[in-house]
């Protein structure tokens, strides 16, 4: 249990889960705009602080590890973006959290009932 704990500090510690450096300039924005979401309503908590509070308090528990794939974009058409974050407990399959950004308008929409929660919760946090 202590050595997968000390694996997950080094797997966590040395993710970059605050950032998607893509060197493109419009999907690191669709990145910080969905990290940022619940930041504009006042809220202590974003999306991106309840999947960092997550990785960091609560998959510690994870007894078998965890593999950190970080947040990611991508381009989806001249108006849209997806957003990922991605994890995966060693020996189970990738968990992803996805996102639709509207580059026009900003608007977020959740792609999977896990990425709805967090919004939500964003929402009233």
């Amino acid at each position: 249990m202590l050595l997968g704990l000390l694996l997950l500090g080094l797997i966590v510690g040395g993710a970059n889960n605050t950032a998607c450096e893509t060197g493109d300039f419009r999907l690191e924005a669709a990145c910080r705009i969905v990290q940022q979401y619940g930041s504009e309503i006042g809220g202590r908590e974003t999306i991106g602080s309840l999947v960092a509070l997550n990785m960091r308090d609560w998959k510690p528990q994870s007894d078998c590890g965890i593999e950190i794939y970080g947040w990611e974009a991508v381009s989806a058409g001249q108006s849209e973006c997806r957003v990922f974050y991605s994890y995966r407990e060693l020996g189970r399959p990738p968990v992803i959290l996805a996102w639709r950004l509207n580059t026009h308008t900003a608007e977020i929409f959740a792609l999977n009932p896990l990425s709805e929660r967090i919004m939500k919760m964003a929402q009233v946090l």
